[in-house]
């Protein structure tokens, strides 16, 4: 419940920031050339690991079970448009190799499944005074895949199970043309650790991937707002 509460309350907050963005694009920005990109970017999938109640009630005393999953990589696509000089929107796909192991009383359950992700995120473009770079704040929800491997190994009877997420993060756009240019960037994911619908391993408790990024991106518009131009090379 405090899970779905703390969703709930993420998308108000969501919303109410994309509101404020709209509003405050005035006659004048509205007239600019704004940026619209699309980026490819590659990713590290950077696990926390979590430990919860075995029986899946966090306020009643039982045995511990621990989930621990391994460091990865992955690959990333997003699609951003930016509002006015201060805000906009980027809405993602990524792709990863998603490998846990649960540990209690009934020993080690290891879980491999690929890892579907999609976000969309509101971002907040903090004021560049270097001409080719141009930082950016960003927070955002998302709804995590898990689709169990067919890899032997894997715990019998997990099934496939979707989870929403917080995302927070941020990063910068470094011009290399008026078109094309390099995107550096992190995202921390919160969510509800998944239980592949088995009873056992439902701990309710949460956990956290870190996604440090690199990669490029291709505009479709060069940056001309206000009255700063980046003409590009």
């Amino acid at each position: 419940m405090k899970i779905r509460m703390s969703f709930q309350k993420s998308i108000v907050v969501l919303a109410s920031l994309v509101a404020c963005g709209y509003l405050y694009v005035s006659p004048a920005s509205a007239q600019d050339n704004l940026r619209s990109q699309i980026n490819a970017q590659f990713t590290g999938v950077i696990p926390g690991t979590s430990t919860g109640n075995a029986i899946g009630d966090p306020e009643v005393t039982g045995n511990p079970i621990t989930d621990q999953s391994t460091r990865t990589g992955g690959f990333q696509a997003n699609y951003g448009y930016q509002l006015n000089k201060w805000t906009g929107f980027d809405a993602g796909f990524g792709l990863a190799r998603y490998s846990q192991n649960f540990a209690g009383d009934f020993g080690s359950l290891p879980v491999q499944s690929n890892l579907r992700e999609i976000e969309t995120e509101f971002l907040l473009h903090i004021p560049d005074h270097i001409a080719r770079i141009h930082p950016y704040a960003a927070v955002g929800v998302g709804a995590l895949r898990f689709m169990p491997t067919s890899n032997v190994n894997n715990a019998a009877g997990v099934l496939a199970q979707t989870r929403s997420s917080l995302v927070v993060g941020g990063g910068a756009d470094f011009d290399i043309s008026k078109r094309f240019g390099i995107r550096a960037d992190y995202r921390a994911l919160r969510f509800r650790v998944p239980d592949f619908r088995m009873t056992a391993l439902d701990t309710e408790a949460e956990t956290h991937i870190s996604e440090p990024s690199v990669g490029v991106y291709f505009r479709f518009s060069k940056v001309s707002i206000g009255k700063k131009a980046h003409t590009g090379v």
